[in-house]
């Protein structure tokens, strides 16, 4: 038999090399150890789970990065265009906007 400290090395070493590898690879290894699907079902589902969520960061920095590029392009190279949208708010009873800035006429009240 091996001794204690012996074993913790072995497996210590077993683990460093794992953390190197990529989930892809991880699986390709069991693949290769097992067969296709077969064994370390716990194993295998959460590497699929890691890969899964790591496909969705990179998408989802792929689409932030992409944003920020073609907003930076469309400052750099277009103007803004005169918005008149800004000038106008919708009314709270009203189907037409109401001009911002049009001062509410007061009522009037006749004083006894």
């Amino acid at each position: 038999m091996k001794p204690k400290e012996q074993k913790q090395e072995e497996a210590k070493k077993r683990s460093e090399s794992s953390n190197n590898r990529t989930p892809e690879e991880q699986l390709r290894r069991l693949d290769e150890k097992f067969g296709v699907g077969i064994g370390a079902t716990k194993e295998r589902a959460r590497l699929r789970y890691k890969i899964a969520e790591l496909k969705q960061s990179k998408q989802k920095n792929r689409d932030t990065k992409d944003a920020r590029t073609s907003i930076q392009k469309q400052s750099v190279t277009e103007e803004p265009e005169a918005d008149d949208s800004t000038m106008y708010e919708e009314g709270v009873n009203s189907s037409r906007p109401r001009k911002l800035g049009r001062s509410m006429k007061k009522k009037r009240t006749k004083s006894k």
